[in-house]
């Protein structure tokens, strides 16, 4: 038994961390609190908790990223393969190659679930940001024609 640093509940060592550096090697907060941490922390720091997710999904060995594939969208390696042969392993919205290191985001209805295509980080980050909206696209083109140059 453990009392945690955070909630100040006593429990089981089963229910908090393991942390080799301490002389019960648990850590200090329960591991409730530690996801309601780690929670907080994403909401207040989104674009270092990006960064850091796509950092680790390239550091993934190809059977774990198979394994999140299926478990996020159903598909598997073969069929992520398939599609990047279809779409000339350029990013089905710009047509650009992915960068180096780097593979191209697997797109979906964020309301079906629906795979949609390969897309490079830049593209699906922007549709995202811009919630898939068809109206706020329309809106951001119209914007950015009205301050084209004229030739």
């Amino acid at each position: 038994m453990k009392t945690c640093r955070q909630c100040g509940l006593v429990k089981p060592l089963k229910d908090f961390y393991n942390e080799p550096r301490v002389k019960d090697g648990k850590q200090a907060r329960c591991k409730a609190c530690h996801g309601k941490t780690t929670e907080k922390y994403r909401k207040k720091n989104p674009e270092l908790y990006r960064k850091a997710s796509l950092k680790n999904w390239h550091s993934l060995d190809a059977e774990k990223r198979q394994a999140r594939w299926i478990k996020r969208y159903g598909i598997t390696a073969n069929d992520y393969k398939q599609l990047l042969e279809k779409q000339a392993s350029v990013c089905k919205i710009c047509q650009k190659p992915c960068s180096s290191r780097q593979f191209l985001s697997v797109d979906h209805c964020h309301k079906t679930g629906k795979v949609r295509g390969l897309l490079c980080v830049k593209c699906n980050t922007a549709l995202g940001m811009l919630d898939d909206n068809i109206q706020h696209f329309e809106t951001a083109i119209e914007y950015l024609k009205s301050f084209e140059e004229k030739l």
